[in-house]
């Protein structure tokens, strides 16, 4: 604290014109206020990080026809998170798990593991796959 003193008092004897002094006193201010927010966010960050990491967040989609529930870090960074969609196929109830940017399908979630494997490498015509593009 006593240095930002000494470096205002400093800045108000070295301007004897008003508006270089309150010119620079204001270039020093935003400069300090600029230093000490990085401090600030970078400390916060790093603690709600931390306090965070086990948290989520969840939002409603529609997108091809289907209405999705999106799941995503709560300071999920970057990616879009992971999308789950009831659907139906071949007459029985699935779980479409879909990812990125463009909600592509990335698996088919079925209800036993024979009708898992029974439909294992089955392309779906009414599911959005990011090879389709």
């Amino acid at each position: 604290m006593e240095s930002i003193i000494t470096d205002i008092v400093k800045i108000i004897k070295s301007e004897n014109n008003v508006i270089a002094r309150e010119k620079a006193l204001m270039c020093y201010f935003f400069d300090l206020i600029r230093k000490l927010m990085k401090l600030a966010l970078e400390e916060v960050d790093a603690g709600l990080v931390e306090k965070t990491k086990n948290w989520g967040r969840a939002s409603f989609w529609k997108a091809h026809g289907i209405k999705y529930l999106n799941v995503m870090g709560w300071m999920q960074g970057a990616g879009d998170g992971t999308f789950y969609g009831p659907h139906t196929e071949n007459g029985q109830p699935v779980l479409v798990i879909g990812e990125g940017a463009g909600l592509w399908t990335n698996c088919v979630a079925w209800k036993s593991p024979q009708l898992a494997q029974q439909y294992k490498h089955k392309k779906f015509n009414d599911l959005y796959y990011q090879d389709d593009e």
